[in-house]
């Protein structure tokens, strides 16, 4: 039986369901799909701006200098990571804790932006549109401390990068889609439920099989931007928005996390060197 016409109160449709509900679900996400996503702009202006601080701090310091093209394009080593903030595990060990939340917005080299940067746009365009900005915000930050947590517990040494919180988005994504497998049309269902999952598969496996890449960190912020899907409402669906003191908790949440970040960048934001 379809659910074309059905009440979307009188219980579960078919997967799939072309009814009101799941019309007004996909007109919704294509709406705000077509407005600029605020919050992920300012992530990737963030991890931007650190990387160009970074490399002020290479260019400049007193003992070796790094010239302008070797301080943006090189690989950052891990001693110099260290002081600006990465997830170093002897350090978190020793209570800094800030390091969690401030190995997100670091990375290793200008590729490890590129790759992030990309994957962070498309993905956090995506799970705005869906979540909105403050859910989004919340989601992003809650990801990347789990993936910088995991990478701690598992003993892995110096992490950075934002791939843990992106990892957290595509869970996030896939969970939404399987959450509300009964209320999206089936093409838009399929790319949440089923198309993005190969992608997920095949980069947590290469994160585990490339030495350099910190698959600990990837699967720590998918298993916590898919538990926090699992719970958090959302603006596509009638009915599954969040109330707004529930905004409001996410909202300082998040504001919370981003001024732990915050704490353990300001050596790097400071005179570090």
């Amino acid at each position: 039986m379809s659910g074309r016409g059905a009440d979307p109160g009188a219980g579960a449709a078919p997967v799939g369901d072309r009814g009101p509900l799941g019309r007004a679900a996909e007109d919704a996400l294509f709406d705000h799909l077509g407005r600029p996503p605020w919050a992920t702009l300012a992530l990737l202006a963030a991890v931007v701006g650190m990387h160009l601080r970074l490399a002020v701090l290479l260019h400049d310091r007193p003992r070796r200098p790094l010239g302008w093209a070797a301080a943006l394009l090189a690989e950052r080593g891990p001693r110099f990571l260290e002081k600006v903030g990465a997830m170093v595990g002897s350090r978190v060990d020793a209570g800094e804790l800030q390091r969690l939340a401030s190995c997100v917005f670091l990375h290793g080299g200008a590729l490890h932006l590129l790759l992030n940067g990309v994957a962070l746009f498309a993905l956090g365009r995506l799970c705005e549109a869906v979540y909105g900005p403050a859910r989004f915000l919340w989601l992003f930050m809650v990801a990347g401390v789990t993936g910088g947590l995991t990478s701690w517990v598992a003993g892995v040494r110096v992490s950075v990068g934002s791939s843990g919180a992106i990892f957290g988005l595509l869970g996030a994504a896939v969970v939404f889609g399987w959450r509300h497998r009964h209320q999206l049309p089936p093409e838009t269902g399929a790319f949440f439920r089923v198309k993005l999952v190969p992608w997920l598969v095949l980069n947590l496996a290469v994160g585990f099989l490339v030495p350099v890449i910190d698959g600990y960190g990837h699967l720590g912020g998918l298993l916590g931007g898919s538990a926090l899907a699992a719970m958090l409402g959302n603006r596509v669906v009638p009915g599954e928005d969040s109330g707004p003191l529930a905004h409001l908790g996410m909202a300082l949440g998040a504001a919370a996390l981003l001024g732990l970040a915050a704490w353990g960048l300001a050596p790097a934001l400071g005179a570090a060197g």
